[in-house]
């Protein structure tokens, strides 16, 4: 018995996603020794949980051993009304946490989809596995990766989140959009620290990273050229001509949390780490926690009085 993909996709806008698609399990060999040279280099930092199980992110059955077809799911998060004050959080952590949304419609989708196929069977992720979903989501026609290493879609540009599942059904794939960057390079010029390359992201040098993972003190060659980003970086987005004319978010979980729009560094230097996690247990920002996003207050605030 097979599952029609009209079918999936119909559900998967249904339950809220922007879009879906339609992928096999095949990683191609350049995908692999792409990322393996990416490792090589060190582009990574001390991202050392992107070091495990490689040989996983490369074949999905050693993941889900059941696995026959991958489905993709794209959520829209751009919304205009973005924190426009002296320090900046990235769009994507303005909301509530995506991870949480999406595993819930995930969940949903396998639920639903269990009443009329018994038998189907899903490994779901959320940035939360060894799964290079961005190459799956490009293989399942949902856009290209950019060379600020984004997913780009044509009509929502890279202002996308990404889940997806392994099943158990060989479903008909869909196919890869004929698109890419071209000659553009907007997005490597406007990089105040160097960090995209046709080799891809060296984290070392991103703000972004050094923002929110990096547990260490920032190198200060980067924290000079840390302007007002207060948790993650959206130079690259912003810049990229597929971002010109954005759709805001249908999700209502993803528009603007008031917390954190009007986040202030008054407020979290009087509250404790405990009340911080109280207050935004439910964002991406506690992954960070109160005590790197008092660092990176500093960090801006000794750049802009130097």
């Amino acid at each position: 018995m097979k599952i029609p993909a009209e079918k999936i996709k119909i559900l998967a806008k249904n339950l809220g996603f922007d879009d879906c698609g339609i992928a096999n399990i095949l990683v191609e060999k350049e995908i692999i020794e792409f990322y393996k040279n990416w490792l090589k280099n060190n582009f990574n930092a001390e991202m050392k949980f992107l070091e495990n199980d490689v040989e996983k992110r490369f074949d999905p059955k050693l993941v889900f051993p059941k696995a026959k077809s991958v489905i993709i799911f794209i959520l829209n998060y751009y919304s205009p009304n973005f924190s426009s004050k002296s320090y900046k959080i990235s769009k994507y952590a303005q909301g509530l946490d995506y991870h949480n949304i999406i595993k819930s419609k995930l969940k949903q989708f396998t639920e639903i989809l269990k009443q009329d196929y018994s038998n189907f069977e899903t490994y779901e992720f959320c940035d939360t596995a060894p799964v290079l979903e961005r190459y799956f989501a490009k293989q399942a026609g949902l856009g290209f990766i950019g060379k600020n290493r984004c997913l780009i879609n044509p009509k929502f540009g890279s202002w996308i989140f990404i889940g997806g599942m392994f099943c158990n059904y060989e479903i008909v794939a869909d196919s890869k959009l004929n698109l890419d960057c071209g000659n553009c390079d907007i997005c490597l010029k406007s990089c105040p620290t160097g960090a995209l390359s046709l080799k891809g992201l060296d984290a070392r040098k991103c703000i972004s990273y050094h923002t929110i993972e990096n547990k260490a003190e920032i190198p200060e060659n980067i924290r000079n050229k840390i302007t007002n980003q207060l948790f993650g970086c959206d130079i690259c987005q912003n810049v990229c001509p597929f971002n010109k004319n954005p759709v805001q978010t249908s999700c209502a979980e993803l528009l603007p949390q008031e917390n954190i729009r009007e986040l202030e560094l008054k407020d979290i230097e009087s509250i404790s780490n405990k009340e911080f996690a109280r207050r935004y247990k439910n964002t991406s920002l506690l992954r960070t926690g109160r005590k790197k996003i008092l660092n990176n207050f500093e960090n801006i605030n000794r750049n802009r009085n130097k």
